[in-house]
C-alpha cells in the first residue's frame, strides 16, 4: 500500500496516523540533525506514524540515531527504510556513541510493526587514549531498527551491516536496564545483517533474559549464543539428575 500523495492520509482502526514520505521528514521528528553529534536537545517522539512509501537515505552520512528516542506507534505498512548509512568516529563523554539504528532507542507500551530497514550499514568506533596508549574502541547498542528496545517489535527485518559492542541485526538490546516488570514481544521478525564486534547476535545483540522472544520465522541461527547454550545444558544436567533419581 503506497501513501504518496500531497493529500493522503491514514486511519487505522479510528486513529490517525501521520504519514512520512522522504528521510528528511524522518530526520525532522525529533527536531535534531542526525548528521551532527547526538543531541542533547533531541526531543522524545509520541504519537502515530506510518511510512507512507519505500524511503530511500542513500546519499548521506548520519553520525546519530535518524530518531534518538520514539514512545510512539510507528507502523512501516510493509515499507522499507533503504541504504541507511550511520558512521560515528565520536567520543561523548570519553566514550563512542552508542544506540545507533534508525531508532535509538524505544519506550514500554510501543509498537514498531510492518517495516524493513534494508542495506543497512551501521557503526560507532573512536580512538581512546588509555595508559598503554590509542585503542580502537567499538560502543554499544548497535541495530538496523533499534539501538535500545523496550517495545514490541512485529514483522520488521533487516539486512546490511552492523560493527559495534553489545549489537545486533535487528536490535542492539533488546531491554534497558535496569527496567523491573518491562516485558516485550518480538515476533515474525528476522534479519541476515552481517553483525561484527564483542557479544553480538544476528537479530539481537544482548537482551535481559525475562522477556518473551518469539521468533516462527527467525532465520538467524546466531541468536544462539554460548550463554544460552550454557543455560540449556544446566537444564539438562538438571532433568537428568531427577530422571535417575526416580529410577533409583
Amino acid at each position: 500500500m503506497t501513501l504518496s500523495g500531497a493529500n493522503a492520509g491514514l486511519k487505522i482502526n479510528g486513529t490517525n496516523y501521520t504519514l512520512i514520505q522522504t528521510v528528511a521528514q524522518l530526520d525532522a521528528l525529533d527536531s535534531h540533525d542526525a548528521t551532527v553529534l547526538p543531541g542533547t536537545t533531541a526531543a522524545s517522539v509520541s504519537g502515530n506514524y506510518a511510512l507512507g512509501q519505500n524511503i530511500d537515505a542513500s546519499g548521506t552520512t548520519y553520525t546519530d540515531a535518524l530518531i534518538e528516542k520514539f514512545s510512539g506507534m510507528p507502523a512501516g505498512l510493509d515499507h522499507t527504510v533503504g541504504n541507511l548509512t550511520i558512521t560515528s568516529t565520536a567520543l561523548v563523554n570519553n566514550n563512542p556513541v552508542s544506540n545507533l539504528a534508525l531508532i535509538g532507542q524505544t519506550t514500554a507500551g510501543g509498537l514498531v510493526r510492518d517495516i524493513g530497514v534494508v542495506n543497512a550499514n551501521i557503526s560507532s568506533s573512536a580512538t581512546v587514549v588509555f595508559s598503554s596508549g590509542p585503542q580502537t574502541v567499538y560502543d554499544n547498542f548497535l541495530g538496523a531498527l533499534v539501538g535500545s528496545n523496550l517495545a514490541n517489535i512485529s514483522k520488521a527485518y533487516s539486512t546490511g551491516t552492523v560493527v559495534g559492542g553489545n549489537s545486533g541485526g535487528l536490535i542492539g538490546y533488546n531491554g534497558i536496564f535496569p527496567q523491573p516488570g518491562v516485558f516485550n514481544t518480538i515476533s515474525d521478525s528476522f534479519s541476515t545483517v552481517n553483525v561484527t564486534g564483542a557479544t553480538v547476535g544476528g537479530l539481537i545483540g544482548r537482551r535481559r533474559i525475562s522477556q518473551d522472544l518469539s521468533f516462527p520465522r527467525q532465520r538467524n541461527r546466531r541468536l544462539f549464543t554460548r550463554r544460552k547454550q550454557r543455560r540449556i545444558d544446566r537444564l539438562r544436567k538438571q532433568y537428568e539428575c531427577l530422571r535417575f533419581l526416580r529410577n533409583r
